[in-house]
Order: C-alpha cells, then sequence, then structure tokens
C-alpha cells in the first residue's frame, strides 16, 4: 500500500502543475488514462475511504472531456462507486443488528 501511496501523491502535484499552465486543450489528454487507471485501482480495494480518494482521480478530469463515449459511463461509475459501497455496508449492518436482536430475544 506504501507504493501506491508513493506513486499517487506526485500525481496530484502532476494535476495541479499541469493545470497551472492553462493549456489551449484540455489537461485530460495527458493525464486521463492515468488518472482513470489510479481511480480504478483505489476503488478496487474496496473500502470507502480508498474509494472516495480514487474518485477524486477521475473527477479532476470529469467534464466535457469525459462525457462522450465509454470513457463518461467508466468516469461516472467510478465516481459513484464508494456511494454506493457505503450503502450497501449500511444495509448490511442493519441487517446484522436486526438478526442479533431476534437472536438475543
Amino acid at each position: 500500500m506504501n507504493e501506491i501511496a508513493e506513486c499517487v501523491d506526485p500525481l496530484e502535484r502532476v494535476i495541479s502543475y499541469i493545470k497551472s499552465l492553462n493549456l489551449q486543450s484540455h489537461f485530460g489528454h495527458l493525464l486521463g488514462n492515468l488518472s482513470v487507471g489510479v481511480g480504478r485501482l483505489l476503488v478496487g480495494f474496496g473500502d470507502v475511504r480508498n474509494m472516495k480518494y480514487g474518485s477524486t482521480f477521475v473527477c479532476a478530469v470529469f467534464d466535457e472531456y469525459f462525457k462522450l463515449g465509454l470513457m463518461g459511463n467508466l468516469a461516472e461509475t467510478l465516481i459513484s462507486s464508494w456511494k454506493r459501497r457505503q450503502t450497501m455496508l449500511t444495509a448490511t449492518l442493519i441487517k446484522i443488528k436486526t438478526n442479533l436482536c431476534h437472536v438475543a430475544i
């Protein structure tokens, strides 16, 4: 996990630097695939904290550039994945708590 963090931290600085250049072309052309790849990796860990963090990389490049085609669908899925996971975990906890209450009675 530390190795991944060491790779992700410089990416945040690169994204910030590229944005500060105010290029004529969209910076997603340079960093889009990399940002989505990092987002997919972090979302793949499955815990809400990493899923939220992964979605920030996708959000950084998601706008008109990604809304076209399959990449837009992928970006939207990655961005909202942590919300679905959190809802699923909450529902599971409620179910477990309900079952424990029935067993205790």
